[in-house]
Formats: C-alpha cells, sequence, structure tokens
C-alpha cells in the first residue's frame, strides 16, 4: 500500500508539505505504482532503470516522447532507462520488491486499493497541475 496520509479534502489545493510528501513517496519507493496507474489509465508505455530486477525509478512515457512521473512532463525523466516501452506485464516480469519485508523473489503488484488511490492523486493532482493529458 501507499504509505501516505491522504490529505481530508484529497488531492486539490495542496500545500508546499503536502505536494513535498506525495512527491517523496512517488519518487522514493512508490514510482513504480504512479507508472503502471499512468498505464492503466491512459495506455502509457512505462519505462524505467532496473538494477538486478530492483526498480530504481519508473515512469509514463507520453505519446509525444517526453517522460511523465511525480515531478512532471520532462525530455528526461531521471537517466537513461534500461526498459521502455514495457506493459504492465512485461514491466511485472522484469522487476522483483526489494523490500527486505518479504521472500526474495517476490513481483511487484498493484492492488486495486492501491489504484484507486494513485487514480485519486493523478486525477486531482498531476493531471489539473501537469495538463499533460493534452500533449
Amino acid at each position: 500500500m501507499i504509505y501516505y496520509n491522504k490529505p481530508k479534502n484529497g488531492y486539490k489545493n495542496l500545500s508546499a508539505q503536502q505536494i513535498e510528501e506525495l512527491e517523496e513517496v512517488f519518487s522514493c519507493g512508490r514510482c513504480w505504482v504512479l507508472a503502471l496507474t499512468l498505464h492503466r489509465m491512459f495506455g502509457y508505455p512505462i519505462s524505467s532503470v532496473i538494477d538486478d530486477m530492483i526498480v530504481e525509478h519508473a515512469w509514463g512515457t507520453l505519446p509525444n516522447g517526453n517522460d511523465l512521473d511525480i515531478f512532471g512532463v520532462s525530455e528526461c525523466c531521471w537517466s537513461k532507462p534500461t526498459h521502455t516501452n514495457m506493459t504492465e506485464a512485461q514491466f511485472i516480469e522484469n522487476t522483483e520488491d526489494g523490500s527486505c519485508f518479504v521472500p526474495e523473489g517476490t513481483k511487484l503488484r498493484l492492488d486495486n486499493g492501491e489504484f484507486d488511490h494513485c487514480k485519486q492523486v493523478v486525477e486531482e493532482y498531476l493531471e489539473p497541475t501537469y495538463q499533460f493529458s493534452k500533449q
């Protein structure tokens, strides 16, 4: 699950501190949740940097070729991806959950609750802030 206290009024009109917390969650550990959510919602291919099956960073690629993560739209989101143009199934096949709380070899999995939570982040914060669907 996303380890983030959801604001009582959703993700509209966030304070600077709330935005910082949101960026931390989706750039440090849960970036792949956002990438998979963007893929499910819009069909954006998933790109990522994967080292020994552990995700270092993941993001969506817009139709115009730009990258999208919690920090917005950019020409080069994080670094050169090791994997590009992936579907959710391909992403899952190439990764493992690197958490020390699960057995080695456990695959990442986006459950419906986490997807719904992240979908709300996309609809109420990411899209209104960066207007990426118009690009």
